[in-house]
């Protein structure tokens, strides 16, 4: 009885990573993975894993405002989830929304602060607004946060933030 309560309370308090869905997503069939995860998600529409993953699918297919919408409800399901916030942070960088960039670049700031995606964000808000000074102060913090921890620069996903801290970088120093 005792393993039974202990797997059910795993169940329901742990998201589901090991779905049909999120293995059809990581196969890049981003189409099949939609239809997997929105079935998984009438049965269990509070986990925030599978709302983020849903909304990286609708990111892949080119729907922007949907996966704004299944980020910000991963987010409403636990606050500081880190690849929810992230993904949303590319998404408004993407779409040119520094405004609600800058709000979620302070959201990762103020859980992660250790971590340098908050700060890169901030910097391209900052240079958008034509604050170069400033913007220089926190992509170099950005820097130094991804200097200081080689285990992120080696990681594959990361080399997306890399390039843009360098594209970043390159275009504050010629606007000084």
């Amino acid at each position: 009885m005792r393993i039974l309560l202990f797997i059910l309370f795993l169940l329901y308090t742990f998201p589901s990573f090991s779905s049909y869905g999120i293995s059809l997503f990581e196969k890049g069939e981003y189409k099949k993975a939609y239809s997997a995860i929105s079935k998984e998600l009438l049965n269990n529409n509070k986990d925030y894993a599978l709302l983020n993953m849903m909304g990286a699918c609708c990111y892949n297919l080119g729907k922007t405002r949907e996966a704004e919408k299944y980020y910000l409800l991963s987010l409403k399901n636990k606050p500081d989830y880190i690849y929810a916030l992230a993904n949303l942070a590319i998404l408004y960088l993407e779409n040119n929304e520094y405004s609600s960039l800058n709000i979620i670049c302070h959201k990762l700031i103020k859980y992660f602060p250790e971590r340098f995606y908050g700060y890169l964000g901030r910097a391209y808000y900052l240079y958008k607004k034509k604050k170069y000074d400033e913007a220089y102060s926190q992509v170099k913090i950005a820097g130094e946060k991804m200097y200081n921890n080689d285990k992120l620069l080696n990681k594959e996903e990361n080399r997306y933030f890399y390039m843009l801290y360098l594209d970043l970088k390159k275009k504050i120093i010629a606007s000084k």
